[in-house]
């Protein structure tokens, strides 16, 4: 009988992080249920995962570099606390400052229906900063609602339910300040705050800018900054016929369109190149060239997966896939690219996504600039299917170490018992 065991391959979970290359976490007792919904590098190498626990609870943990708590960190190595006292609060991404304070942004729910971004900082040791915003935390909210005799919010209807996979809208500036992008029903809204939690009055005059477009819904989602410039992706939905085209918005430092991006600041990207009736944009990614690799999926089912390259000025990139969107069938019940994230080493984009169906799965790939997958990564296809068990393997998060291995944040609901969050890491 042959023992020996086959080599490690990169797409192979790996087996020197928790348990065989996945941790399972509740954020404290197997008593309540969890969600893993971000995850970050620390500069040390720890890991911060970010989540909530229970109905009420954000969470954020901090964990040695092989998955294992860093019992230094807030209560055996969890922090749990709320955005605003008695309010359901959910934390999806942290940030690490130079002064190694730590902000948590995600979102604080006033109502069923209703819910705001929410952002706090902690002290390095997990304990509440509250020389930042007000008593340590910051609700974005417009003037344009404070009167409001009805919820003009709408987080929770149900197609942004169907995409609760998609990255919180946050970002960490280099000099400190704290970018956050989101929807307020037809109008998306990006806010700059100063390092302190106040609003940045340079950006726009008001610290905020708002965007909306004529005859449809604007969401706007995930972003970076560049020289100063924010780049956010989202999608137009046409109020009319519900077409969907994923976009990407570019504002210079002082909160103004961008006009030599795109048109007038604005991309949208056209039918002749996405082959689709409908789609929608997830995530965004700077690449290694400098160009923009956008990730999400059709409407239409089956659902297909969707990756779209963009130059730098806001155009579809003719190297990549010819110009056209790259669609993938990853599975027959359909499947969707969710995260992106930069792979430094290579210079290859990392892409996280799932199928769709009865028992979904977490799909993890490797890409390059012109649209060519890696087949060294989950071979042949350049991308691997993970499953943590008999259920719904729901993933939300992806980083890419300095190694090369693939950090994946989500939750694991399984057929009977309680969902829990779950993170794991691929050999890259």
């Amino acid at each position: 009988m042959n023992t020996k065991k086959s080599p490690l391959a990169a797409g192979d979970l790996d087996p020197g992080f928790a348990e065989k290359g996945i941790l399972f976490t509740s954020f404290g007792p197997e008593t309540l249920e969890s969600s893993v919904l971000g995850v970050h590098l620390a500069p040390d190498g720890k890991l911060l995962i970010s989540g909530y626990r229970g109905q009420n609870d954000y969470a954020l943990a901090r964990l040695n570099p092989d998955g294992t708590p860093d019992r230094s960190f807030g209560n055996a190595g969890i922090v749990l606390g709320q955005f605003r006292a008695g309010l359901e609060s959910a934390a999806a991404a942290t940030f690490v400052t130079t002064d190694d304070k730590l902000l948590l942004v995600g979102k604080v729910y006033i109502s069923e229906i209703v819910d705001y971004r929410a952002v706090t900082r902690l002290n390095g040791d997990g304990s509440l900063d509250t020389s930042f915003g007000d008593q340590g935390s910051v609700i974005l909210d417009l003037p344009l609602e404070k009167n409001a005799t009805e919820p003009t919010r709408f987080a929770r209807d149900p197609e942004t339910l169907q995409n609760a996979s998609s990255p919180v809208s946050a970002l960490l500036q280099s000099d400190g300040k704290i970018v956050v992008s989101d929807t307020f029903r037809d109008i998306a809204a990006t806010f700059r705050l100063n390092p302190d939690g106040s609003l940045d009055t340079s950006f726009n005059g008001t610290g905020y800018a708002t965007l909306g477009l004529p005859n449809g819904l604007t969401r706007l989602g995930p972003l970076y900054v560049e020289n100063g410039k924010v780049i956010i992706a989202g999608t137009y939905r046409h109020a009319q016929t519900s077409e969907a085209r994923p976009l990407v918005v570019r504002y210079n430092a002082n909160g103004s369109l961008d006009s030599s991006f795109g048109e007038n600041g604005i991309f949208i990207v056209p039918p002749e190149n996405s082959d689709a009736l409908s789609a929608q944009c997830l995530d965004i990614l700077r690449e290694s060239n400098g160009n923009i690799l956008g990730v999400g999926s059709t409407s239409a089912f089956p659902v297909k997966s969707v990756l779209l390259g963009l130059d730098k000025d806001g155009s579809m990139d003719p190297a990549f896939n010819g110009g056209q969107a790259l669609f993938n069938e990853v599975s027959e019940q359909g499947s969707q690219w969710n995260n992106a994230a930069l792979d430094s080493r290579s210079g290859l984009n990392v892409v996280l996504g799932g199928t769709l169906g009865s028992a979904s799965e977490v799909v993890v790939g490797r890409i390059d600039n012109r649209g060519v997958w890696d087949t060294q990564f989950g071979a042949p296809q350049g991308w691997v299917r993970i499953s943590a068990g008999i259920g719904h393997t729901l993933n939300y998060d992806v980083a890419v170490q300095n190694d090369g291995n693939i950090v994946v944040a989500g939750t694991f609901v399984p057929d009977s018992g309680l969902f829990k969050g779950f993170v794991l890491r691929v050999l890259g």
